[in-house]
């Protein structure tokens, strides 16, 4: 499965060398859980705080200048998280930690409980599970998080 993903081997070398945990989360995940979805226009990745400062300090001729997260529920606290986004060849990797989801005015502390390992000889990715997965869209709940919801459905009928 991850050998038909050639970005994988663009980033897998400094992904293998973080001492936490990361997971792949979003599009790329649902593809390499086998969801009913064709494409990605990114790989967006949560780790902790100080891998992904690991990661930004070895990507720094890949990293794209900020922008701002266009989704009122999410809370980033510039003090204490970190939010990256990195143009390589095949595609961008977004690289995220200490993010908050916020719903009714309470904060909901991003984190991967349940995942899935996913791996051949060269490569091992963690992703959450399609629960995890499902729990993360509603979260987010946006237009194109809800129509994921519903391929993930289709695939557990």
């Amino acid at each position: 499965m991850l050998s038909n993903f050639k970005w994988v081997a663009e980033i897998y070398p400094s992904l293998s060398q973080l001492k936490d945990d990361f997971y792949i989360i979003g599009s790329s995940a649902l593809i390499l859980l086998e969801v009913d979805l064709k494409t990605t226009s990114d790989i967006d990745i949560i780790t902790s705080k100080k891998d992904a400062i690991y990661l930004q300090s070895i990507w720094q001729k890949y990293i794209v200048p900020q922008k701002k997260l266009d989704n009122s529920n999410i809370i980033k606290d510039f003090d204490s998280s970190v939010f990256n986004i990195f143009r390589f060849s095949l595609m961008n990797v977004e690289i995220m930690a200490d993010l908050v989801f916020c719903r009714n005015e309470q904060k909901y502390p991003v984190k991967i409980s349940e995942f899935v390992e996913i791996h051949n000889n060269n490569y091992q990715i963690k992703v959450p599970s399609l629960e995890g997965q499902k729990r993360l869209l509603k979260f987010h709940a946006r237009k194109k998080d809800l129509e994921r919801l519903e391929l993930i459905e289709n695939k557990n009928l």
